[in-house]
């Protein structure tokens, strides 16, 4: 199976992924999956399990299209989450494409890359009137 190249960048509230053609895909699978260490405190000690997956959603891409954006999404990456004190949550968005072919094959796939989304309310590009301004793609964009 090829490695399809693929890229991942923040936008506010969602994570928009874009990769290179596969000339035999009839459809591209997207897949937002959502990674969980388990990061906890116990006795004091900050705890981390082995990182488990969920796939939250899965969306089906026409040839045509080379992009996806998931929107309306939390930063779930931030925050004090089972009680623990560190800023990092332990949890983590990821996108994996797939390419099927028109018999059903898959016959390319991109890595799990992780996204970080980044919340309007508080980024810097937040207004206090609920106005946001955005200037496109940012420079956080992570790739295969």
């Amino acid at each position: 199976m090829k490695l399809l190249k693929c890229r991942v960048c923040s936008m506010p509230n969602g994570l928009m992924s874009f990769w290179d053609e596969v000339e035999e895909a009839a459809v591209y699978h997207v897949h937002l999956i959502i990674g969980d260490l388990n990061k906890r405190q116990e006795n004091g000690r900050i705890l981390i399990d082995e990182e488990k997956f969920s796939e939250i959603a899965l969306v089906d891409v026409q040839r045509e299209f080379k992009y996806h954006s998931f929107t309306d999404l939390a930063a779930i990456q931030f925050g004090s989450f089972r009680g623990t004190t560190d800023r990092d949550s332990g949890l983590s968005y990821y996108i994996v494409v797939e390419a099927e072919d028109r018999t059903g094959k898959i016959i390319a796939k991109s890595d799990r890359i992780k996204g970080i989304v980044k919340d309007i309310a508080n980024a810097v590009n937040g207004l206090a009137s609920g106005v946001y301004l955005w200037n496109g793609l940012n420079q956080n964009c992570l790739k295969t």
